[in-house]
């Protein structure tokens, strides 16, 4: 890390943290998986959880990494490949499925959460990304009356079947009917079984809501599934130690890039799925260059393959697809800026990222970016362009949502970015850094959901200073 960017750390200690974790029963965490997004975050706060004295184990049905603690249950691959061809089967019915579909998933699961010794012995059960993973049918058998915590890492909680609603209300209702990101269908409804498994199983458990933003939460509390349900906002957090600055001049020698060229990042699990928004972003891009004096800036894409042919013309663009944690951090210290222009996300873990590493950035506002970015101070925030459904469902034209006038705003945050002059690119670079460290820090998340859980179960409450627990 660079020598003056060293002061930027934690001031709590794990080991601080331990009296949280007295008296506390086992906990059990459970998610789909412990791969990059939500089952990274997932993985993040097991580490900070252990490492802060709680006994916590994580469940996932694929385990894709060799950490401790986390455990694929029985025949959970299997499980896996019996919910994707049971979806498959389902979806089949649906033969228009629109352009800008994200995901949709099936409310049951062929999972035995009753039968696992982890969920078993819990005195308090933490859900995260469990799509395909946890029935709400079978959890109500499984859970009892334990408090079950649920930190939302999408929309499908609160929806029949959809991950992100494309600008659909019919969520806030009880409805879900003739779901428009699946399109007209045969047979019965899958939005409409699907929520109403989803309100009959939430009105029996005892949930306490967790969202990383302020703007998930406001649709956690519209929503009719989880509406009544306590909630509270707790930032995902990631690995402040592992996510730092470094040395520009080694991370563009890293990235093959020239000092004097500027240099935009983004990523995304899925460069190509539509609410990642690179389609808006490329736009924002095409008019950059037509106001851009001498070389282009160079544009590094990360998380997944995009075709060459849908790279913006005229820019060199380096695609380094997946790429580990320590190789990332030099991909974000290598960039002036780096942008996430989803048109929903609850938080990006991308953006969390990027200013640890201190790098300024742009994201989108009506989003969870509003959370993570401080205007003018750690980055921008663009207008949003819109969404591709209304409030009622019916389509818009996406040529409403992609065109120069919903890109100039996303264009100009850039640009500004991009100008700043070498002093105060550094000091919005300290700023992201001391800003990431101040919110996003593991010891100080591990805290607030230590101080959650003895709320939850009527343990006596621990007083620290440097712990905010609401």
């Amino acid at each position: 890390m660079p020598e003056s960017m060293q002061q930027y750390r934690s001031s709590l200690a794990f080991e601080q943290l331990h009296v949280l974790s007295r008296g506390l029963p086992p906990v059990c965490l459970l998610a789909t998986s412990d791969g990059p997004g939500a089952g990274g975050a997932a993985l993040n706060l097991l580490t900070a959880l252990r490492s802060a004295g709680l006994d916590v184990e994580l469940l996932v049905m694929a385990k894709g990494t060799a950490r401790g603690f986390v455990h694929e249950i029985p025949l959970g691959r299997k499980w896996v490949t019996v919910a994707t061809v049971l979806k498959r089967a389902r979806l089949k019915a649906y033969t228009a499925i629109p352009p800008w579909f994200e995901l949709f998933s099936l409310a049951d699961s062929p999972a035995k959460l009753e039968t696992l010794p982890q969920v078993r012995r819990a005195g308090l059960v933490h859900l995260h990304w469990v799509a395909g993973f946890v029935g709400p049918r079978d959890a109500v058998q499984a859970f009892g009356d334990k408090p079950v915590v649920w930190t939302l890492h999408d929309m499908n909680p609160l929806t029949g079947g959809c991950h992100y609603t494309a600008g659909c209300e019919q969520y806030k209702t009880w409805g879900c009917s003739h779901c428009p990101q699946l399109g007209p269908g045969e047979g019965p409804d899958l939005a409409v079984s699907n929520f109403a498994a989803k309100v009959a199983a939430c009105s029996r458990l005892n949930i306490t809501v967790v969202s990383p933003s302020r703007w998930l939460a406001r649709c956690a509390r519209e929503s009719h599934i989880l509406g009544k349900a306590p909630s509270v906002v707790i930032p995902n957090c990631i690995d402040t130690a592992l996510y730092r600055p470094v040395q520009p001049d080694w991370a563009r020698a890293f990235c093959g890039i020239e000092p004097s060229r500027k240099v935009i990042a983004f990523g995304a699990s899925g460069l190509n799925r539509y609410n990642k928004g690179f389609a808006v972003l490329k736009e924002a891009l095409r008019l950059l260059a037509r106001q851009w004096a001498g070389a282009l800036p160079v544009l590094l894409l990360f998380g997944g393959e995009l075709p060459e042919d849908e790279w913006p013309e005229g820019y060199e663009v380096i695609s380094f697809g997946r790429l580990g944690s320590s190789e990332l951090a030099h991909v974000y210290a290598c960039a002036d800026v780096f942008v996430a222009s989803s048109f929903q996300d609850v938080g990006p873990l991308v953006l969390q990222e990027a200013q640890a590493c201190g790098t300024p950035t742009v994201g989108m506002k009506h989003t969870g970016a509003e959370d993570i970015i401080e205007e003018g101070i750690t980055g921008f925030l663009a207008e949003h362009p819109g969404l591709p459904l209304a409030s009622t469902g019916e389509p818009r034209e996406i040529s409403s949502i992609v065109n120069a006038t919903s890109a100039r705003s996303l264009a100009k945050k850039i640009q500004d970015v991009l100008l700043l002059s070498k002093t105060s690119h550094d000091a919005m670079r300290h700023a992201a850094r001391r800003h990431a460290v101040a919110a996003f820090a593991p010891e100080l998340l591990a805290a607030r959901y230590l101080c959650l859980y003895r709320e939850l179960l009527g343990l006596p409450r621990v007083s620290m200073e440097e712990v905010s627990c609401r």
